[in-house]
């Protein structure tokens, strides 16, 4: 999906209340159903037992057909449509209205997609999320702003969120950095006791 042929590289700035790709909600739900996260922007619930009861719907919903695929999958729900991703032991959903265009949303879960991938070098599952989940709080924020999707650039994201929290990211790097080095020095330990053997 080329995001910026369509002409929507920067919905923000030309954002209403009009355009396709708004989010409804983005929501994080792990393999057992249970929420990790849910931003709920514009979408008619009127409590968190109604919130919820659909996110227990979509849940059983997505199970039945997620392919744990490099690619996002699409679904429709009540009168909701949404994207969703699913990795090791989350899945990732970003819903809009049954109008609205769901290449735009897969662009913008694709967007987050890449983020994560660039931050969460160990693997996007739901102990390095909840670990880093100011991080990925600041992510969402740089995408999606009160259910409008502010850009598709995820090398823009990364700036700003760089630079709105750049000790969280330097602990993500870290962590990866440190977990390098402990693999490095068992490999390296592991290759001298085989030479003395």
């Amino acid at each position: 999906i080329n995001a910026e042929y369509m002409g929507i590289k920067y919905l923000g700035i030309m954002a209403s209340s009009d355009i396709v790709g708004n989010v409804l909600a983005l929501l994080v739900i792990d393999n057992e159903g249970t929420r990790l996260l849910a931003k709920y922007y514009h979408m008619d619930l009127k409590s968190v037992d109604e919130e919820l009861e659909f996110e227990r719907k979509l849940f059983q919903k997505a199970s039945k057909m997620a392919s744990r695929s490099s690619e996002c999958d699409i679904l429709s729900i009540d009168q909701y449509i949404v994207v969703f991703r699913s990795y090791l032991d989350i899945t990732i959903f970003m819903v809009g209205s049954i109008s609205d265009n769901e290449l735009v949303l897969a662009e913008a879960m694709e967007t987050l997609n890449k983020c994560l991938e660039t931050i969460y070098k160990e693997g996007i599952e739901r102990k390095n999320i909840i670990q880093l989940m100011t991080v990925f709080l600041l992510l969402i924020d740089e995408i999606i702003d009160n259910g409008i999707i502010q850009t598709l650039d995820y090398e823009e994201v990364l700036t700003e969120v760089e630079v709105k929290a750049p000790s969280a990211l330097n602990q993500a790097f870290s962590s990866v950095v440190s977990k390098l080095k402990s693999q490095i020095a068992k490999s390296s330990y592991i290759q001298l006791t085989r030479n003395f053997i």
